[in-house]
């Protein structure tokens, strides 16, 4: 539901720069800013889920959870298409835990354990050619 309220959100505060951020603070109230005035924004550090979007597009770029002026929590990013590219978690803006990545196709490449901000692991998955994604989200061959 939020998705969806941020995304018409932003079609109705449409700008002419590229991007705005909006915040979703914890009272469920909204802040938002383009790309341009967030240069000239002191309160970067309002605690909340932050969304950055495409303003051409009305789509989703980045979500991000903010707790005391840092990245804590869930971290996800997404395509154009509104496929999820990345999904990982931060602690005190570091990477911690697992990371995932997938294509722009919605199939899974790497798998990667973030300890403290530091890489320790990373596994990649191949996806062979003749895979297709069906209208249905399933893999043929």
């Amino acid at each position: 539901m939020k998705y969806l309220f941020a995304i018409c959100f932003s079609l109705i505060c449409k700008s002419s720069y590229n991007q705005t951020i909006l915040t979703i603070l914890p009272d469920s109230t909204v802040k938002f800013f383009t790309d341009q005035e967030l240069k000239f924004h002191t309160d970067r550090c309002t605690e909340g889920v932050k969304l950055l979007i495409d303003d051409s597009s009305g789509t989703v770029i980045v979500e991000t959870h903010i707790k005391n002026c840092r990245r804590n929590g869930v971290y996800r990013r997404f395509y154009e298409n509104n496929m999820i590219m990345e999904l990982g978690n931060y602690l005190n803006d570091k990477a911690e835990g697992v990371f995932y990545y997938w294509d722009e196709n919605g199939f899974l490449k790497r798998k990667e354990l973030w300890e403290k901000n530091k890489l320790k692991k990373t596994i990649s998955f191949t996806v062979p050619v003749s895979a297709k994604r069906s209208k249905k989200g399933t893999v043929s061959n």
